[in-house]
């Protein structure tokens, strides 16, 4: 009888302890709640700062800052314990709080830097930033005999009359106050100001978690040159800022968090990669939400997919993901409306999430997880923990392993990549975060296989709804006037076109991922299940991503697979052929792999040997043949192990001008690329039977992508193009083009006249030679419409001249 007490004793201590950790977080606590309508801008940064400085203590000030605010009030309140007071006026506000503050610091408005460097500073020694009219009493929402007299503050700090412009403000603050900051943690406030447009989206509020942490707070560009940002708007063009921002981030620990945002996008992510850091943008009240205790030890989710749990079908699979997963902004509000839609749950949805809330927010993550369907998934958006381009980071293992812990805590197995088109950094990346799998931005809709056989799944439908939109507004003048279910059923068929066509040339099981954006978009999951249904179930499979990535590792690994050209080009003028067909080995083994081409018109005269692949090895295969035939059709035969596959591919003759060294690595129809604008016709002309055209409008790239990677080396790509008229001006301008992470790399613009053809209506060849390095990021061929005449491209092949 001892014995077995004492064996229960841990048990019962287990039980006890796990009690009172549940009651301890419900127990919640008593905190104030205020709203922050009707605030000058110095009144709502001087409420920020106290609510980040009280906050440290634990959860007890609460902004209404949003609607939604009162929604997460009553779920802190019914779920976790909470009671909220409200606070009716500023003045009550501080009275509540005057414990906590040890004084004042004052700065003037005339000069921006110092409103930012006084909230840094207040942050460090619990101040409260004011201005003048704050201090004597004269604020519109503050009237009173001042802050001395009414709470005994006194002015710890005076800003004013220091510096002469908002670069002076910052070298200070550099020295002396960022060696007593968090080096883990900053704010940027992207705010236009008076001599600045720094940025449109500002200024970023939720600076409340930075003051509670000692971050630093500022605001600077972090663009040198002017860039366009949202509505095609100019903003940044300050180097000496940039020179500031890159300081900042010198001095932070990578990886460390940057808060707020940056504008252009793409420059600010850049940069912070640059360091090793990464963007996870504001929202409010995160010093609240930070300070909530969750009611489970672990966070997970309700169900998940695994190989072992899939089964593969012979269909093609269809995931919906939402984004914004870099940021606050969509969990905070429910993603906008969408989580609160009748029809949530009743059709696979997947949602884009940062796994860094299991760790800062976990109540937050608790209520999505114990209120999601069986039929909704968490991904984690925009590369991680924390968006960054993997590209441009110094350090890709450091980020991947802080990724793969939160992925852990946050019970999320898929990564939405953006800016990892560097296969070798995102092979470090895998190996590190150990992922199941990565979807990936930018098309055509594809999948390619890293080692240990993970699946990247690459978005052909990213942020679909505007295109949607343009599209039907074109073609309906009394769009506006649908009414909102009509315009969702409108969505929902041109959405599912989209589909139908990816699949029309593709072979299932395929994979197809569309990428919608959650802005104001809370109809999102009604325009998924209307375009579930639209689909059917005969030949689509509407799926959970992490059963799409399941499936897809099922359907790839365990065997050889051989990347062909969509058609097998050669010159023309050569007597042989040159072409490499990329293989990889998905397999834990080595495997010796044959490559045959066989045709009436085709005699293979190498390799005569098999090649040894390693395991989880890729390479190319460069297959030599002599062609009596100008064009046909070959069969290709794959061999390894007892296994033998057969593909039929085109072959076609080039009439242009391709070294006899150079070897066919890839070619396209250019219906298969994507496009702004033109539409598809059947050809009997053209090598696949159908082409893409120029239509009325605006000029436009009619066909760009499809975003390739490509090893070090020259190359020429040729396109075959045919114009309408023979007019001196030109009609179109061909280029090789990567506008990626590493920086905006071209290849010469090529200026094609409409007299540049030897005959209109007939295709011809053109030529475009360029040199690429791994640096360079991925390749797109674009062909730009100018306007001038009618254009029709059937399709681009793109010849290695001289490298490996």
């Amino acid at each position: 009888m001892k014995n077995r007490l004492l064996f229960l004793i841990p048990q019962l201590i287990c039980c006890l302890a796990a009690v009172k950790y549940a009651e301890g977080a419900r127990a919640g606590g008593e905190a104030r709640v205020f709203r922050v309508e009707g605030l000058t801008r110095p009144e709502r940064v001087m409420v920020e700062t106290l609510q980040g400085i009280v906050n440290r203590k634990g959860p007890r000030l609460f902004l209404l800052t949003i609607e939604e605010d009162r929604k997460w009030q009553e779920i802190y309140q019914e779920k976790y314990g909470f009671s909220f007071t409200p606070v009716e006026n500023l003045a009550k506000l501080i009275e509540a709080f005057r414990d906590d503050i040890s004084g004042l610091v004052l700065y003037d408005l005339n000069l921006d830097a110092e409103q930012w460097v006084a909230v840094t500073l207040a942050g460090i020694e619990n101040l409260l930033p004011v201005t003048e009219s704050i201090l004597s009493g004269k604020s519109p929402g503050l009237r009173n005999n001042g802050l001395a007299e009414e709470y005994g503050f006194r002015v710890a700090q005076d800003l004013r009359d220091r510096w002469d412009d908002n670069i002076e403000p910052y070298n200070w603050a550099l020295k002396e106050l960022m060696p007593k900051c968090s080096r883990k943690v900053c704010h940027s406030i992207d705010a236009e100001y008076r001599d600045a447009k720094v940025g449109l989206c500002g200024p970023m509020w939720g600076f409340d978690y930075s003051v509670m942490k000692k971050g630093f707070v500022f605001n600077l560009s972090p663009a040198p040159k002017k860039g366009l940002s949202y509505g095609n708007v100019e903003v940044g063009g300050y180097p000496r800022q940039v020179a500031l921002y890159r300081e900042i981030l010198k001095n932070l620990d990578p990886p460390a968090q940057v808060n707020g945002y940056g504008e252009p996008e793409d420059v600010f992510c850049s940069l912070l990669s640059e360091y090793g850091h990464f963007s996870f943008h504001a929202f409010n009240n995160w010093s609240f939400h930070t300070g909530v205790k969750p009611l489970n030890k672990e966070l997970r989710q309700k169900l998940h997919f695994t190989v072992s749990n899939t089964k593969l079908q012979k269909k093609f699979y269809v995931s919906f993901l939402t984004s914004e997963g870099d940021t606050m902004k969509p969990v905070i509000p429910f993603a906008y409306g969408a989580w609160f839609s009748s029809v949530r749950g009743k059709v696979p949805v997947n949602w884009g999430i940062n796994p860094i809330m299991a760790e800062q927010f976990p109540a937050m993550l608790e209520y999505y997880y114990e209120n999601a369907s069986e039929n909704d998934y968490f991904f984690a958006g925009c590369s991680g923990a924390g968006y960054v381009y993997p590209n441009l980071l110094p350090d890709v293992t450091q980020f991947a392993k802080h990724t793969g812990r939160l992925m852990e805590l946050a019970d999320i197995s898929i990564v939405d990549i953006w800016g990892g088109d560097n296969p070798e950094k995102l092979e470090e990346y895998a190996a590190a975060a150990k992922p199941e799998g990565f979807t990936h931005l930018g098309g055509p809709a594809r999948i390619k296989m890293l080692k240990q056989g993970i699946p990247v799944i690459f978005h052909e439908l990213s942020y679909w709804q505007e295109n949607a939109k343009k599209d039907l507004t074109g073609k309906d003048p009394g769009w506006k006037d649908l009414s909102r279910d009509e315009k969702n059923r409108a969505m929902a068929g041109w959405l599912a076109e989209k589909i139908r066509g990816i699949a029309s040339r593709n072979e299932p099981p395929f994979f197809i991922t569309v990428y919608g954006d959650l802005h104001g978009f809370e109809e999102g999951p009604e325009i998924y299940k209307m375009t579930s249904d639209i689909l059917g179930v005969e030949k689509f499979k509407v799926a959970r991503l992490d059963e799409m990535i399941s499936a897809a590792r099922l359907a790839n690994t365990g065997k050889v697979l051989a990347a062909y050209p969509k058609c097998l080009f050669y010159s023309k003028g050569l007597r042989v052929a040159s072409w490499d067909i990329r293989v990889q080995n998905l397999q834990d083994k080595a495997e010796k792999v044959r490559i045959e081409v066989k045709s009436a018109g085709i005699e293979q005269i190498g390799p005569e040997k098999e090649f040894l692949f390693k395991p989880w090895d890729a390479g190319y295969v460069n297959i030599r043949a002599r062609l009596d035939s100008e064009k046909g059709e070959a069969q290709v035969v794959l061999s390894y192990g007892n296994r033998r596959e057969e593909k039929n591919v085109a072959f076609s003759a080039i009439d242009g001008d391709v070294p006899e060294s150079a070897a066919l690595r890839l070619s396209y129809s250019a219906v298969n690329l994507p496009h702004a604008g033109g539409g598809r016709i059947e050809d009997r002309e053209s090598i696949f039977g159908e082409a893409w055209s120029s239509r009325e409008g605006s000029p436009c790239h009619i066909i760009y992508g499809p975003y390739e990677s490509l090893p070090d080396g020259k190359y020429t790509a040729f396109f075959r193009l045919k114009t309408a008229e023979r007019i001196p001006e030109p009609v179109c301008v061909l280029d090789v083009f990567s506008g990626g992470t590493g920086g905006a790399h071209r290849s010469e613009e090529i200026y094609i006249k409409g007299i540049d053809f030897k005959k209109a209506g007939e295709y011809q060849w053109f030529r475009v030679p360029f040199e690429w390095s791994s640096r360079s990021g991925l390749a797109e061929f674009r062909v730009f419409w100018t306007g001038k005449a009618a254009i029709s491209v059937d399709c681009v092949a793109v010849f290695k001249t001289e490298g490996k």
